[in-house]
């Protein structure tokens, strides 16, 4: 029998009020019913009311309904405890005659959703309010029971009727998904909050200064500390459903396959120098060939050519660019060709736990474990069509004297440092092999990051067979790994176990040995995966990072002039930088660091799933729900990161100018998931950043002040804009 089809309604509410004489109110912590601290229920729930939002003609009306007389005191300074569970946030604006603290008005402290165009407060169309803008909330199902729980959300008791109505206002629209969930975070203060997108579940988990509770994790944080629950060990790989699971490697893998292959990967990386002085060795002998390509440049490399969508600055593209050519780049950030709807209507929803704990489920309420709140909101402007893909740059003729455009030249120096490692390779700055290599790995970072691949892992059991650029991710995927699976069979033909040479010789040696077992994990197509997992996430994030960070220097001259200062002083003209360096180089430090931060290369990094039903503050996560960790609430926190939207190196220095590490700085993900190559990332990019300042001066081709940094696409990734620079040899400067 054929499905309906998934249909996508406005969200209509009717709630029925609390009986005259129904006590909501109750005083907790003192020596007697008629003392303590003011407590107030919402449906079976009860929370905290704050005592600075208690003034004494609150307190009268408590008392007459606690039948208690007239208030005595207000005593402030949680003079009966801090209570524990909900605290409500709002203040109720009594005006001491009323005779029930339900009857008194109440001025919200977080009012982000609301009812319109019924007869009161407590009926009408819900809407959600997000940077600033209303929008309807729609949802495929929506019945008594979700009704209920914003009624209790909204301070109007239980739900009367859930019906559907005509389609309100136009939805949100918002071209970032990224920047709107990070605007939730601000608004709501939140932990958690609950999307559903197409077909999936899922959970946000926007950020969480408190400590990890049981169930979710074995390790504690201190007090304060931001931490990322992050449930199970399954990441989201809705686009990666078709591989074969024994071709997965460690990236879109989960069990005891994954544990095993991830343990191997990280104990070979650490033996071949992960972190220590064989990959400082590997960055420094690449670090000549990478000066030497800059230096041929002399301010032009042509052959490196214009990337997606390229901008140029002010800079005519060449006769076969792609903008010369008639060929389309993926659209701006601000480019907006109306909403990207999944399944026809909305996309993106977000609830606050620490607002009203019903907003999620509740163990507590009759609704159920089992019962979200909403399934889809607002709109997602995508801006980008399914067939706009990433094109790459031409092979061109180099020009003295013109400028270049970075993406490749600086790509070449961490592809060689990661094929050193996989491979015991390098390539030369003009070899065809690695150019084509890192076209893949751009152009399938761009793809991941566009709306399309986000509509298709909503629904990836359907839209597998339809054509789309989903099609060309996993093409380009399908020859990353024939290219591992070619370099592993030359590896097998002159394998010697007693000199492993490589990480490809380790791996094989592991599988020889896990022949023998029961249930051998390793087979050739599993370490094929692996090494073409490490060689495009060692390859295209750090060259990302490199790309972004010269634009950044670039609109601040400031910056690179003092940075050109410390390196002078520390290591002089000539001398290649080591990393014993960085101890006396915070500000260079500082500037990677904070170059990492304002540029958000991997905003939410990979999602995770649930691998079981678990309870974490009360509320039931099923399992399946899959997880997002959003880093960038992290990364652009206010507290921690004043004018966090402000690239400023001070962000990591203290009042001495010493640096000053922050345990926001979360680039790298957290947890079981955390980057394998976070240390010679680290290493690479002080190295890298290090050399080329010490030997260039960076010179834009606009006023630095009209740079744009806006990221050409932003979701899985934040990918940087196409440019074009000059670097001019220091000594002619």
């Amino acid at each position: 029998m054929a499905s309906s089809p998934l249909r996508l309604w406005p969200l209509f509410l009717a709630c029925w009020t609390l009986p005259a004489g129904h006590t909501e109110a109750r005083l907790a912590g003192g020596e007697h019913p008629c003392a303590g601290r003011l407590e107030v229920r919402r449906g079976l729930t009860w929370g905290t009311v704050c005592d600075e939002d208690l003034d004494q003609a609150t307190a009268h009306v408590v008392c007459r309904e606690l039948q208690c007389g007239m208030a005595a005191s207000t005593p402030p300074g949680a003079h009966f405890g801090q209570g524990s569970g909900s605290v409500w946030t709002e203040a109720f604006r009594c005006a001491g005659n009323e005779s029930l603290l339900f009857h008194c008005p109440r001025a919200p402290g977080h009012q982000w959703f609301r009812l319109v165009n019924g007869s009161s407060s407590c009926e009408g169309r819900v809407e959600l309010q997000v940077q600033g803008a209303w929008a309807p909330l729609c949802a495929a199902h929506w019945d008594l029971a979700d009704a209920t729980v914003l009624c209790h959300q909204l301070n109007c008791g239980s739900a009367l009727a859930a019906p559907r109505g005509e389609p309100g206002p136009a939805p949100l629209r918002t071209p970032e998904p990224c920047p709107m969930l990070r605007a939730v975070s601000t608004v709501l203060g939140a932990l958690l909050g609950l999307l559903f997108l197409g077909l999936l579940g899922l959970l946000i988990l926007l950020r969480s200064t408190q400590a990890k509770q049981s169930g979710l994790g074995s390790s504690e944080a201190s007090p304060g500390e931001p931490t990322y629950d992050v449930i199970g060990e399954l990441p989201l790989a809705g686009l990666y459903e078709e591989i074969e699971e024994e071709s997965q490697g460690i990236t879109f893998n989960n069990g005891p396959t994954w544990k095993e292959t991830r343990r191997s990967a990280l104990t070979i990386l650490r033996d071949f120098g992960m972190g220590k002085e064989g990959n400082e060795a590997r960055i420094q002998r690449e670090i000549p060939f990478l000066l030497d390509a800059l230096r041929k440049t002399n301010g032009a490399d042509g052959r490196l050519g214009q990337g997606p969508g390229s901008r140029g600055h002010g800079v005519t593209g060449s006769q076969d660019s792609p903008a010369a050519a008639g060929r389309t780049g993926p659209p701006s950030s601000s480019d907006s060709r109306g909403p990207l709807c999944i399944a026809g209507g909305a996309a993106v929803a977000v609830t606050g736990v620490t607002v009203t704990p019903e907003s999620l489920r509740s163990k507590e309420t009759r609704i159920g474990p089992s019962t979200p709140l909403f399934r889809e909101l607002p709109c997602v402007s995508g801006g980008s069509s399914p067939e706009t893909a990433w094109r790459p740059p031409s092979h061109n003729p180099r020009f003295p004297g013109q400028p270049f455009d970075p993406t490749f030249v600086v790509g070449y120096a961490p592809c060689n440092v990661i094929a050193d490692i996989l491979f015991r390779k390098r390539f030369d700055y003009e070899d065809r092999t690695s150019l084509r290599l890192q076209t893949l790995f751009n152009e399938n970072l761009y793809l991941l990051s566009t709306p399309w691949l986000l509509l298709h892992n909503s629904f990836p059991s359907f839209l597998n067979y339809l054509p789309g650029s989903h099609r060309k991710v996993m093409k380009n995927v399908s020859e990353l790994k024939d290219y591992a699976l070619a370099r592993l069979k030359e590896h097998q033909q002159s394998l010697a176990p007693s000199c492993p040479r490589d990480f490809t010789d380790c791996l094989l040696m592991e599988m020889e040995k896990d022949k023998y077992k029961a249930e051998p994990g390793y087979n050739l197509g599993n370490i094929a995966a692996t090494v073409a997992d490490l060689f495009f996430a060692g390859t295209v994030t750090t060259s990302a990072t490199l790309k972004y960070g010269l634009l950044v220097l670039m609109k601040h001259p400031e910056v690179e002039e003092k940075l050109h200062e410390e390196i002078d002083r520390v290591i002089g003209p000539n001398r290649i930088p080591s990393i014993k360096d960085k101890l006396a180089m915070p500000y260079m430090d500082a500037v990677v660091h904070e170059i990492q931060r304002f540029t958000n290369l991997l905003p939410s990094n990979l999602n995770h799933e649930a691998t079981q039903d678990t309870v974490f503050r009360g509320y039931v996560i099923p399992k399946g729900t899959v997880l997002i960790p959003t880093l960038d609430s992290l990364l652009f926190d206010k507290q921690e990161f004043p004018d966090p939207d402000k690239f400023k190196p001070e962000h990591f220095l203290d009042e001495k100018g010493k640096f000053k590490y922050s345990d926001y700085f979360k680039v790298f993900s957290a947890g079981k998931r955390v980057c394998v190559g976070e240390g010679l990332a680290r290493m690479e990019l002080f190295l890298f950043f290090t050399a080329i300042l010490q030997h260039f001066n960076l010179k834009s081709l606009v006023d630095p002040k009209d740079i744009d940094l806006t990221p050409i696409v932003n979701g899985f990734a934040c990918i940087p804009p196409d440019y074009k620079l000059c670097l001019l040899p220091r000594s002619q400067a």
